[in-house]
C-alpha cells in the first residue's frame, strides 16, 4: 500500500504493544523503522530520494482496536510512538466478546469498551474512529464527557464512503482506502 502511494495504512488486529511496534515499524523508513524502499508510484509525488526523507513523518499509521485483549492493552498499544490514530471494528469486537455483530450498538459492555478506548486516546490527543451506520451513533458513542471525540466512518455506499474520508480528512486523519463492502456492491474497488 505505502510503495503504491497511499499516506496511511489501517492495519487490522493489532492487540499488543508488540504488534503496535511492528506496525510502526513496517511503516517508517530506518532509521525509525525498518520499511523497505520500493516506492513506485510514490516517486511521481516528487523528486526520486525527496519522499524517503518526508515519509516518515508524512504516513500515518492507525490499528484496528477490535478485539478484547486489544481494549485491554489500549494504554501500551496508544503509548508506542508513531500511532497517529485508531480505528474501532465493532463487529469483531461483538465477536471477541462472544455477541453478534450489529452495527451502532448499543450492547452496555460493548460500549463500556468504547468509553475506555475514547478516555485513553484523548488522554494522548490521538484520534479515534469506528465503523458505524451513522454520524449520530458516533456523537452518541463519544457522549458529552468526551466532547464527541469519536469520528463517523461508514462504509454501504460510494457516497458513504467519501463521506467518511472528508470527514476523516477533517478531523486530521486521511485514510488511504482500497476498496470496502460498499464499494465492491457497486461495482467499484475505488471509493474516490
Amino acid at each position: 500500500m505505502l510503495d503504491g502511494g497511499a499516506y496511511g495504512v489501517i492495519c487490522p488486529m493489532v492487540n499488543t504493544r508488540e504488534e503496535a511496534q511492528a506496525l510502526v515499524s513496517y511503516c517508517r523508513y530506518p532509521p525509525k523503522g525498518q520499511r523497505s524502499n520500493g516506492p513506485i508510484r510514490a516517486a511521481m509525488y516528487g523528486v526520486a530520494g525527496e519522499y524517503q526523507k518526508t515519509a516518515n513523518d508524512e504516513i500515518l499509521v492507525i490499528p484496528m482496536i477490535e478485539t478484547r485483549q486489544a481494549v485491554e492493552n489500549i494504554d501500551d498499544i496508544l503509548d508506542v510512538r508513531g500511532i497517529d490514530a485508531i480505528y474501532v471494528g465493532p463487529a469483531d469486537l461483538a465477536f471477541s466478546l462472544g455477541k453478534t455483530p450489529k452495527l451502532d450498538s448499543e450492547d452496555s459492555e460493548q460500549l463500556g469498551m468504547y468509553e475506555s478506548v475514547l478516555a485513553a486516546c484523548r488522554k494522548r490527543g490521538i484520534y479515534p474512529g469506528i465503523h458505524c451506520g451513522e454520524p449520530a451513533y458516533a456523537a452518541h458513542v463519544g457522549g458529552p464527557s468526551l466532547n464527541n471525540s469519536l469520528s463517523y466512518v461508514p462504509g454501504n455506499s460510494v457516497t458513504s464512503c467519501r463521506r467518511a474520508i472528508l470527514n476523516l480528512v477533517a478531523g486530521a486523519i486521511a485514510v488511504a482506502v482500497s476498496g470496502c463492502a460498499g464499494c465492491a456492491s457497486q461495482g467499484r474497488a475505488d471509493p474516490l
